[in-house]
């Protein structure tokens, strides 16, 4: 790794242009959470909603459907010290409780 501590979403971009807004945007991921060198922690979702991490509100935005507790759960994340450079939420369906698991994805 050529990039000290959590990488910023501006670095991210400069590397990969297309990578976060194509997670973002993918049916299978709920939301991102990373961090901005100009607007600190922010969370990506679809359509180019990008919200500060402070103004997070459950029921809102990219965790409208997570329920109570998403917003604290996410700052809470985010105060980490090893919190991922870029954190991918799964998509959520309150109607059928269908997440997409990850696990599967993961190698060691």
């Amino acid at each position: 790794p050529d990039i000290e501590g959590r990488a910023s979403r501006e670095e991210i971009d400069r590397r990969n242009p297309a990578l976060l807004s194509t997670l973002a945007n993918h049916p299978g991921i709920g939301f991102l959470l990373v961090r901005s060198e100009e607007h600190g922690s922010v969370v990506l979702g679809p359509g180019g909603t990008e919200v500060p991490v402070a103004e997070l509100a459950d029921g809102a935005g990219p965790l409208a459907v997570f329920g109570t507790g998403a917003a604290a759960a996410v700052r809470r994340t985010d105060t980490f010290p090893h919190v991922a450079d870029v954190m991918v939420n799964s998509m959520y369906d309150p109607e059928t409780g269908t997440v997409h698991a990850f696990e599967e994805q993961i190698g060691s």
